[in-house]
């Protein structure tokens, strides 16, 4: 069974190197891993959040294809950033672009 994973990205930054980090926390009960791939971004309303809807309306919802290939937790890495973890994820693939601060980005739909 595939693992639905959810991490709400709290900003996007670049390194020093010039790669982009995007700073997320799995809100989902289920862990972010090494490999993982993530294939949603999208938005929820602020008044889904603030009522806590049980399934929100996605707003913007687009298709992306970024695989985790780092992840670093207080400067160090790590292999796997827990549920409620600030931790910075570095991804391969396409879509960083659309990734932006107030997002989710998801595994599955």
């Amino acid at each position: 069974m595939e693992r639905r994973i959810e991490v709400y990205v709290r900003d996007v930054v670049k390194s020093a190197s010039g790669e982009t980090i995007v700073v997320g926390i799995p809100n989902n009960n289920i862990s972010v891993k090494i490999g993982d791939l993530f294939i949603w971004v999208y938005f929820l309303s602020k008044k889904d959040i603030l009522e806590n809807t049980f399934s929100p309306t996605k707003l913007n919802q687009q298709r992306i294809s970024l695989r985790v290939e780092r992840i670093e937790v207080f400067r160090q890495r790590v292999f796997e950033l827990s549920h409620g973890t600030t931790g910075g994820l570095y991804f391969s693939g396409e879509g960083i672009e659309l990734i932006a601060p107030k997002c989710f980005i998801s595994t599955k739909e």
